[in-house]
């Protein structure tokens, strides 16, 4: 008799699985609709909205931007105010102040810089410093650099004078300095300090008046190496490129004119000391019009122009010398061009001059000093006789 067997479910499953092989995947449907919207087309842009106001300064470690005001009156202030907020200043931190494109009207109060606190502008032509103060537009200090602008001063009642300089440690470079109209006298620069690291590179100096005296450059105890600059001096009563009283003056690639005005003089020295190299000094359309005067003063002059021109009547010569009262007086001349309308030079008693490999245009020399002339020609390039007959 055959007894009925009942196996679990569990079992059943396991045994038909292990008996067939793995059926076959049936086919894949198409996926049904993801149900996202499709963007439209791009629209046309908007108008343009108008322009936010402007963002703060950058933030500068030592460098303070001065902007120019709605008035030069404000600019000046504008200057002034960053120059007195800086705190912290000395050789270790130095500051830069750069002043932005503009006119900085300082009024009748000028402006007295600080020691290592530099002041540039954007370029001669883009920043001017003004004023008509009493006193000088700028006055310079220790350890101070002026670059990249003009200063000017507008005149007045009294003297006009653009930059005063009394350091040895401060540096002009790529500057113009202008004066205008002083009552007594109108200068463009003045130094009155010692031999040091500091000095004028490309500068250009001009002082403009129809009053007193006019001076592109006053060097007064000074001591002073300048290239690569110009000096100028219109009208007035005397009218003088460089003035040097008691210091010494260094013209390297540089010019010096004086003009109009009863004397017009390139170069004038009193008890100082002249080097030109590579220069030209010229008085022209004064009544007594000199390149180069010197009392009680010797001078070298290497490679360099010396002139004075006028129309007929007037006095013009390339060179005067004054008598000497002090110890003897040398001018020592190396290939380099005099000429004078009416004269040549003029020598005095307590003067040597000595002129080699030169030329000599215009009129004779006079006087009753020593004048040596070692391979000098004229205009025509003929050899003098004597030195009385340049």
């Amino acid at each position: 008799m055959r007894r009925l067997v009942v196996l679990p479910l569990s079992i059943l499953l396991v045994s038909a699985s292990g008996c067939g092989g793995k059926g076959d995947t049936g086919p894949k449907g198409d996926p049904g609709p993801a149900g996202e919207s499709v963007p439209g087309p791009r629209g046309e842009p908007g108008p343009k909205g108008d322009t936010g106001p402007m963002g703060p300064p950058g933030n500068f470690a030592r460098i303070r931007v001065v902007p120019p005001g709605d008035t030069p009156l404000i600019g000046g202030e504008n200057l002034r105010n960053a120059l007195q907020s800086i705190v912290k200043v000395s050789a270790e931190e130095p500051w830069l102040l750069f002043v932005e494109p503009g006119v900085y009207d300082l009024g009748t109060q000028g402006l007295q810089l600080r020691p290592y606190i530099h002041l540039r502008g954007a370029g001669e032509q883009l920043t001017t410093v003004r004023s008509r103060a009493a006193g000088p537009t700028v006055v310079t200090a220790d350890h101070t650099e002026l670059r990249s602008l003009t200063v000017e001063h507008l005149g007045g009642s009294g003297e006009a004078v653009a930059l005063s300089n009394a350091s040895s440690l401060f540096l002009a470079r790529d500057v113009v300095a202008v004066a205008r109209d002083g009552a007594s006298r109108t200068v463009g620069v003045v130094s009155t300090a010692g031999a040091g690291a500091g000095g004028f590179e490309h500068v250009q100096a001009r002082a403009v008046s129809s009053r007193g005296d006019t001076v592109g450059f006053s060097c007064e105890g000074c001591s002073v190496k300048v290239s690569g600059s110009s000096f100028l001096a219109q009208g007035g009563a005397r009218a003088t490129g460089v003035s040097v009283h008691g210091g010494t003056v260094e013209l390297w690639d540089s010019s010096a004119l004086g003009q109009g005005g009863s004397e017009a003089l390139g170069v004038e020295a009193e008890g100082s000391r002249v080097v030109l190299v590579r220069a030209e000094v010229s008085g022209s359309e004064g009544t007594v019009s000199v390149g180069m005067r010197l009392a009680s003063s010797p001078a070298s002059v290497r490679d360099s122009t010396l002139s004075g021109s006028g129309t007929p009547g007037q006095q013009a010569r390339a060179l005067e010398v004054l008598r000497s009262d002090s110890a003897p007086q040398l001018v020592d001349v190396q290939r380099s061009t005099l000429s004078g309308v009416t004269q040549t030079l003029r020598s005095a008693e307590g003067y040597s001059i000595r002129i080699a490999s030169s030329q000599l245009r215009g009129g004779k020399a006079d006087g009753n000093g020593i004048v040596s002339c070692n391979g000098c020609y004229d205009e025509n390039f003929n050899s003098p006789a004597s030195p009385s007959g340049l």
